[in-house]
């Protein structure tokens, strides 16, 4: 049993077990995804197809090659716009295809 001196609250000890297993990155690059619709607009979000992270790197498909290239060209900036919306740096590059 802890002694009063050792007790830590619950949320710190949360954060520890999520780092220890990877899972607060996990939840991140989830909520990235999600936030790609509030990010790039509907008619961006129409000629996608699928949208994934995998170790801060999010893969885009899109049905649309004129669009792929538009979106493409504003690369950085929506790196920005979804780090903004997740609140931290999850994403450090996409990938269109």
């Amino acid at each position: 049993m802890r002694s009063r001196g050792d007790s830590r609250s619950i949320g710190d000890i949360m954060t520890e077990v999520l780092k220890e297993n990877n899972i607060g990155s996990k939840m991140l690059e989830h909520l990235a995804v999600d936030k790609w619709r509030e990010v790039v607009g509907p008619t961006v979000v129409s000629a996608t197809t699928s949208v994934f992270v995998k170790d801060g790197v999010m893969y885009v498909s899109m049905s649309s090659s004129v669009i792929r290239q538009e979106v493409y060209m504003l690369k950085k900036d929506i790196i920005k716009g979804l780090n903004e919306a997740v609140g931290v740096n999850v994403v450090k590059d996409i990938i269109f295809r």
